[in-house]
Parts: structure tokens; sequence; C-alpha cells
């Protein structure tokens, strides 16, 4: 949904397995532009399940475009209601419809999450199918200190709000 030029709005599903569970998340993105190359968001996002309730958040980010190949970001979320984690990350623009990404998370109750981590990486990657559908897939891996403690692989698809909506 486009408010004006300078804002976008998207929705998208998350599907990811671990070793012991699978779980599918909703997700929904606003962005606003803010200049060439830097934008805000906030997002959100429900787990579908109905016993499985950490993937629910909440969160704001900043995204920066450092050369016309790579951006960063920086954002900050609030998980079920009870720990905070923070995630910055780089973005490799591989061409005008793919990228690939890596991002580390640190994660505010280090060992009181389910997976009893305090850090996470995750690496992936994204297509643009058209222009409002992007799929993703991405590996991630969770740490305690050093050492690895756990993994997960997750699929996705985003659609983004046909323009000129009102």
């Amino acid at each position: 949904y486009d408010l004006n030029q300078a804002m976008r709005a998207s929705l998208g599903l998350q599907y990811e397995e671990t070793a012991n569970q699978e779980r599918a998340t909703l997700v929904g993105r606003v962005d606003l532009a803010l200049s060439e190359g830097t934008s805000i968001y906030g997002f959100a996002g429900a787990g579908l399940d109905d016993d499985y309730d950490q993937n629910n958040h909440i969160g704001l980010g900043f995204d920066w475009r450092v050369s016309d190949t790579l951006t960063a970001h920086a954002e900050a979320a609030l998980y079920d209601g009870e720990h905070w984690r923070a995630e910055f990350g780089l973005t490799n623009h591989v061409g005008p419809n793919e990228q690939s990404y890596l991002t580390w998370g640190l994660d505010e109750h280090a060992g009181t999450t389910s997976q009893g981590h305090d850090s996470l990486l995750t690496v992936g990657g994204r297509r643009e199918i058209t222009d409002n559908v992007v799929i993703f897939g991405e590996d991630k891996r969770y740490f305690d200190g050093l050492d690895a403690v756990g993994d997960t692989h997750a699929l996705g698809a985003e659609w983004e709000f046909a323009q000129g909506y009102t």
C-alpha cells in the first residue's frame, strides 16, 4: 500500500525448520524513504502456531545504501513481549533482482531463549520473481558465546502491495 512516493508496505510468510520443530510466521513491514538510499522501517510478526509464540515481535530498523552494491542495516525488535534483539547486517546487491545478506543478532537475555542462545548469525539470499513478489532462503546459526548451539533453515515469500492503492 503506497501512501505517497516515499512509503511502501509489504506482507510476508516465513517457514522455519529446526532439528525439533517447524513453525510459520506472518510478517508485515512499512518502509519510509528519508533520502536516496536511506530509509527507516517498522515491522511486526506473528507466529501462526497456537503453541509457539516466540516469533511474535515488533521492531524498528534503519537502512543505509553504502555503495551501488552494498547496503548496511541496523534494527531492534521486542520478541514475545519479553526480550530485545539487536541486529546488524550487510546486503550485497548481486544484480538488479537478487541480493545476498549476512546479519548478526544479539539477544538481551543471553541463554534465556528456548534455544539457549545469546547471538544469531544469518546468511541468506533474496530474489524478485515479479515487481511485487520476492522469495528468500536463509540459514541461521545460534551461538552461546563462541559455541554453536543450533541452526535453522528458512524459506519464505513476500508480497509488496501494488502501487496506486488509495
